[in-house]
């Protein structure tokens, strides 16, 4: 066994699994996961028996539902040894389950067999990879973005895990929704498209076409085209905008769209997407508001069109280094 599993508290991955995990909980298992492939491994069968455990033993649909534990590790323990279940501390029972789990290679063994082999796709480099699946969906998937499916995807379920960002194009099917896992919040479609973007202190869904619902414990809420739902990991409460002032899909084709957007939000949307540092010499400029769109344009084309549209001027004095001011200073 490596030395990194018992780096892991079960406990803990056990709240991390439920949603119950805090945003320093959240990071230690992060960080768990990043330490070797062996970790991501573990993760990823302990993950997959966790999702089918519960989803064949509590109905999410269910507006009374809340994730438990000890039952869903009781139940992980069932599934894995014929010997009776007696009754026991919720933390023994985790670290029983964990020991069943992870150190046994036989009960290993086992889950292997019975489950299918999760299909795993990591993008950890500075690229963007389309990945086309079974049943006729696509997902674009940003840079350093982890995408998780099972073998049995468009067979018997339609779930996906994601970590970072990506863009999802879904093909219909009603009687087989497609669910997506994501920064503690799960996002149901029938066939649309929408981007999801993780990140430590929030998740982020932005709707294209279709309707999406996302759901956090009892909290749910229904997006149609152009609105934003956003889920913020210490609260742990979703947010319903409407119809944003931002379009930012840079990162898949070079784009973006701003409407009656304030000059300080576009250079922070600008800083990110071209991976500069733009400053106003006057924070004050940063109120003026702009709508404009940008479509795959070089960085100097884009300071060459918000200049002459807001009277002001750019001095560059590096790469990176960028100082906006106005045009009569």
């Amino acid at each position: 066994m490596s030395d990194h599993h018992s780096h892991i508290d079960y406990d803990l991955l056990g709240r991390y699994f439920s949603g119950e995990a805090d945003t320093a909980e959240r990071t230690r298992v992060e960080e768990w996961l990043d330490a070797s492939a062996d970790n991501r491994d573990v993760f990823a069968s302990l993950k997959l028996m966790w999702t089918e455990t519960s989803a064949n033993h509590f109905s999410s649909e269910d507006s009374s539902f809340q994730p438990d534990v000890q039952a869903a590790w009781k139940l992980v323990e069932q599934q894995t040894t014929q010997q009776p279940v007696t009754r026991r501390s919720g933390r023994y029972m985790i670290a029983a389950a964990a020991i069943l789990l992870i150190v046994t290679s036989s009960v290993f063994l086992l889950m292997r067999s019975l489950l299918p082999t999760e299909h795993m796709v990591e993008h950890r480099a500075n690229q963007t990879e389309q990945i086309k699946l079974s049943d006729g969906s696509e997902i674009t998937a940003n840079a350093s973005s982890i995408i998780r499916y099972s073998e049995s995807y468009g067979k018997t379920n339609r779930r996906v895990q994601m970590k970072g960002e990506a863009f999802f194009e879904v093909a219909p099917n009603k009687q087989m929704p497609f669910i997506i896992e994501a920064g503690g919040i799960q996002v149901k479609v029938v066939g649309t498209s929408f981007n999801v973007d993780q990140k430590p202190d929030s998740t982020v869904v932005e709707v294209e076409t279709g309707r999406v619902e996302l759901r956090q414990g009892k909290q749910l809420i229904v997006l149609n085209p152009g609105e934003k739902g956003v889920f913020l990991v210490r609260e742990k409460r979703l947010i319903h905008r409407g119809v944003g002032d931002v379009i930012n899909q840079f990162w898949r084709n070079r784009r973006l769209s701003f409407r009656k957007t304030p000059l300080n939000v576009v250079i922070g949307v600008l800083n990110e997407s071209y991976q500069v540092n733009i400053a106003l010499k006057e924070p004050s400029l940063g109120e003026q508001p702009i709508t404009v769109r940008f479509e795959d344009q070089e960085l100097s084309t884009v300071l060459d069109i918000l200049t002459a549209t807001l009277n002001l001027r750019y001095e560059q004095s590096s790469d990176r280094e960028i100082i906006l001011y106005h045009a009569d200073d």
